[in-house]
């Protein structure tokens, strides 16, 4: 360096001024100075850092007589340089020096103590530093939610929907005259008013309940991680602490009630367009003997599958946000030893592993829906056969409408 200066913002003054450095390839240099000397932005300037982030150094006096030049800094200024006997004569140097000197005696004098007898068992490096890891590897719980929870979601009655159905059924089998009375288009408006109202509380409650619960999650797992002790904190990576209130709260508070509310919803459409159809055709409930049993044990094989994908695309999710923290905070150390390469490997890595449990997920879902709707088309099929066998037995408008059912549970498992 020629008479360079550099700072950290344009905007800023200079904090290196001046500076005038040559170092010969192969030198092992030491700088000194007091805290707040600039040592680190020094370092940060040779590396091309000083306008990203600051580094750090470590006071290793005893290592000075080692190295072939010192450099002194005060006030981002270079105050003295050369061999380290030469900068002894400096009274502030010696000072430190001696009194790490002082220092390291005691510190010798207390570790005499602590060795280890001849007769020890010999342990391996390795093994002593894996036992001494603190840091756990993430792994994913087995199990099913409780059913406790399914028991504390509010569900709105699906018969009115039902009811209204089935007047409209009803008015639409009457003779021409009576179809103009008042009272069936009275009794109509009335039924679908009442099915949006409902349909309107059953929302606000559902969405009140589980955002309300979301909430409380999200506090109480805050409070947690706040009062934590310092092993949690050191032993949890801070990649899988953001998973938790990043993606995972995500979930919580736009994914998971709208998936809990068209569950449940369809679930009691779908009992409601059994009961339908079974009222307009007993002889359809007997198809149900080979269905039910099918499709609870197709649900059961994804349900499995799927939960097992999900917790490993977690889990895959937490190892990028660590990669990533850490790559952010070690940036400098990252670019000293010019592995860029690497880190954007490793990064690319791991969102590959990522995408693929989600890819895994997308096409098991979809393979679960393609095995629903042909059994939904089954039951479709052999509904509108029974109908056409039992004509006689079945009046038009209640075959027609546990036909109708019968279609729409294929939009429903859609």
């Amino acid at each position: 360096m020629n008479k360079a200066s550099f700072t950290w913002d344009s905007s800023q003054s200079p904090k290196l001024i001046e500076i005038y450095l040559n170092v010969n390839a192969g030198s092992l240099v030491g700088i000194i100075g007091a805290i707040g000397s600039c040592k680190s932005s020094l370092l940060a300037a040779i590396l091309g850092e000083m306008s990203l982030i600051d580094g750090s150094i470590t006071h290793h006096v005893q290592f000075l007589p080692e190295f072939d030049h010192c450099i002194l800094l005060h006030h981002g200024k270079i105050e003295r340089q050369g061999l380290f006997s030469e900068l002894l004569k400096i009274d502030k140097v010696k000072q430190a020096y001696e009194n790490h000197q002082t220092h390291s005696e005691e510190n010798n004098q207390r570790s005499d103590s602590n060795v280890y007898d001849d007769d020890d068992d010999f342990m391996n490096p390795i093994e002593i530093i894996d036992k001494s890891s603190i840091v756990r590897e993430e792994t994913s719980i087995n199990g099913t939610i409780s059913g406790d929870v399914w028991l504390k979601l509010f569900t709105s009655s699906y018969g009115v929907y039902d009811v209204t159905n089935k007047w409209l059924s009803l008015w639409s089998s009457k003779s021409e005259v009576k179809q103009r009375e008042k009272h069936y288009p009275n009794i109509y408006l009335g039924l679908l008013i009442c099915t949006l109202i409902l349909a309107l509380l059953r929302a606000d409650y559902f969405f009140h309940v589980i955002l309300r619960g979301a909430s409380v999650l999200h506090n109480n797992m805050f409070k947690g991680v706040l009062y934590s002790s310092l092993r949690f904190h050191e032993s949890n990576p801070v990649g899988r602490i953001l998973n938790r209130f990043s993606k995972d709260q995500q979930i919580l508070d736009e994914s998971l009630p709208l998936t809990f509310f068209d569950t449940i919803q369809l679930l009691i459409m779908v009992l409601g367009s059994i009961v339908i159809i079974g009222m307009a055709n007993p002889w359809v409930l007997l198809t149900l003997i080979i269905i039910i049993p099918a499709f609870l044990w197709l649900r059961s094989y994804y349900v499995n599958t799927s939960r097992e994908i999900k917790r490993l695309e977690s889990i895959s999710r937490s190892l990028i946000y660590t990669l990533f923290s850490s790559t952010l905070s070690g940036l400098m150390t990252v670019r000293a030893f010019k592995v860029e390469d690497d880190f954007v490997n490793s990064f690319i890595d791991k969102v590959n592993a990522n995408t693929r449990g989600f890819f895994m997920f997308l096409g098991s879902t979809r393979w679960f829906g393609i095995r629903l709707d042909l059994m939904t088309c089954c039951l479709s099929f052999l509904t509108a056969m029974l109908t056409v066998s039992l004509r006689k037995k079945m009046d038009s408008l209640s075959a027609a409408l546990g036909q109708m059912y019968a279609i729409n549970l294929t939009d429903i498992f859609q």
